[in-house]
């Protein structure tokens, strides 16, 4: 007796995959207009907009893990010294921009300097790291 094993066409694999992008479009497409389905399928496949509540609950995640370090280089170059978020603090779904330059928040108040990047600070007090952050 031998026991064939159900096998998965490969033409099945492939429609099933088509579908599911044609359904993700059509979802878009239907959640808010087509000006922004480009916008919308970008956010969710890159770093996208971050919303402040969001970005300061992971300042104190990353703050909490910083405290756990043990050297002073190790929480310098912690998320909570170095990760930075585009934010949209007025609600219209974009990143807030200075100059045509899209702002880094950082999570303390004392952001290290970008250069030409606009920066600001989130406010998230982390004792402890944040004086480790300022190079």
């Amino acid at each position: 007796m031998s026991k064939k094993g159900v096998e998965l066409p490969q033409n099945v694999i492939v429609i099933a995959i088509i579908v599911l992008v044609v359904l993700v479009v059509m979802i878009a497409f239907f959640a808010g207009g087509t000006a922004s389905i480009g916008q919308r399928i970008k956010s969710i496949f890159s770093a996208g907009v971050d919303d402040k509540s969001t970005s300061i609950s992971f300042c104190e995640q990353y703050c909490q893990n910083a405290q756990s370090y043990n050297s002073k280089g190790a929480r310098s170059s912690s998320s909570y010294c170095t990760r930075f978020f585009s934010v949209d603090t007025d609600g219209d779904g974009k990143s807030d921009k200075s100059n045509d330059q899209t702002i880094r928040f950082y999570c303390s108040n004392s952001p290290p300097d970008a250069g030409d990047i606009p920066v600001s600070g989130l406010g998230v007090p982390c004792p402890g790291v944040e004086e480790d952050c300022i190079q």
